[in-house]
């Protein structure tokens, strides 16, 4: 699943680091990231690529669970 939203974020996010964590955050967790949260994130995006970067967004409790 990670592979593929890596590929959906490619394809429809292309432009920005930024731009793809923002999209990824909307698709996962219904909401944009906080700008801590998107520093983090895209950081982590541009040092382990997409795949590895939507591996942590599917491993958030935000995602995992509903309230």
């Amino acid at each position: 699943m990670a592979g593929r939203m890596a590929n959906r974020l490619q394809k429809e996010a292309p432009a920005s680091a930024a731009e793809k964590v923002t999209l990824a955050c909307r698709l996962t967790l219904g909401r944009e990231p906080s700008d801590q949260e998107l520093k983090i994130l895209t950081a982590h995006l541009r040092q382990n690529g997409e795949a590895s970067f939507a591996r942590i967004l599917f491993n958030l409790n935000a995602f995992m669970y509903v309230d």
